[in-house]
């Protein structure tokens, strides 16, 4: 009985001195990177206190200032909590901020969310490479000083390591109900033929960047995506479906050069609406009505349409009449 206490209280002692150890080793890290920031003339403000024992290391900040005089980047939150259980040492939760502000490029982002949380896995070992990461939030608002919003009932951003090599990723995004002030849609359908929300916006896609996703290549800044390839993407709004799929890569140029194929259903109100209410005389409108028709009567569905895209020299083309130029890009 006696060596059995002995082994519980030394067990104990044990699991104790490793927690608290732990903690020492987070609290140390955080305000390293806190100290780091003001030492290259950030402007830093918080408060941080670690909790959690026995099995959990829970780091929480509070009333969080970031500011960079030299670039203007901001960001203010109300909180942040990061979430470790101890014996899962690579594997983080994240607790957003229900309300934060950013402001980059002179513009001023107030963001509003609620259960805002993010799942950020790493690759073992000592280089923090990103395995997989998700970030999801409800009610999700975004409003920026010029009076222009998005907001989303849900959303979800995934990403993942791809098995095939040490650079591909597996990307996703889901927004449900979503609402833009980009386009006024009660002057863009006056009439309100369609709904007043997006129904659905999905995008999942594979892409291959020169490095992998770790710490010192962010620091380093990330650069380019080689190859984008989009398993699936969908866009709903009332009866209009819209779906693509294709594989694009940059060439030397950085210059798109690829193909996808886009599909849509119920078409015919949508495009009615976009040309009734663009700059567009009536023989170019007479010109896009006969190509998608041309298009629709292909797939043998008039409420059904197929345009295939291609990019290539510079140019996007349906099919093989050139009709745009493409621009270059940049990381």
């Amino acid at each position: 009985m006696r060596l059995l206490v002995i082994i519980i209280l030394t067990a104990a002692l044990s699991w104790s001195a490793y927690w608290f150890l732990g903690k020492s080793v987070r609290e140390t890290a955080l305000n390293k990177w806190f100290t780091e920031k003001s030492e290259n003339g950030w402007i830093v403000e918080n408060s941080l206190s670690l909790r959690g024992f026995p099995n959990r290391f829970d780091a929480i900040i509070k009333d969080i200032k970031l500011e960079n005089p030299k670039s203007g980047l901001k960001w203010f939150a109300d909180r942040l909590e990061i979430l470790q259980l101890s014996y899962k040492p690579n594997h983080f939760i994240i607790l957003g901020p229900l309300d934060q502000k950013i402001k980059i490029y002179n513009q001023e982002l107030l963001i509003k969310s609620e259960r805002l949380r993010s799942s950020l896995v790493f690759e073992p070992g000592g280089q923090l490479e990103i395995n997989r990461s998700t970030i999801s939030s409800e009610n999700f608002l975004i409003n920026n000083s010029k009076s222009l919003s998005i907001s989303a009932e849900n959303v979800i951003f995934a990403l993942r390591k791809n098995s095939v090599t040490e650079t591909e990723y597996d990307f996703g995004i889901n927004l449900k109900q979503i609402t833009t002030g980009i386009i006024n849609l009660k002057e863009y359908d006056p009439k309100g033929t369609m709904p007043e929300k997006f129904d659905t916006l999905k995008l999942n896609v594979a892409t291959k960047f020169n490095n992998p996703i770790n710490q010192e290549n962010f620091q380093r800044e990330l650069k380019s995506i080689s190859n984008l390839k989009i398993n699936d993407m969908q866009f709903q709004w009332g009866s209009f479906k819209l779906k693509a799929v294709g594989d694009l890569r940059l060439d030397v140029n950085k210059f798109l050069d690829g193909k996808i194929t886009l599909k849509a259903k119920n078409w015919n109100q949508l495009l009615d609406l976009a040309l009734n209410n663009g700059q567009i005389n009536q023989n170019v409108k007479n010109t896009i009505v006969t190509i998608f028709s041309i298009f629709s009567a292909i797939s043998g569905n008039n409420q059904e349409l197929e345009i295939p895209l291609k990019f290539s020299n510079k140019k996007m083309y349906i099919g093989i009449i050139p009709i745009a130029n493409t621009p270059k890009i940049h990381f």
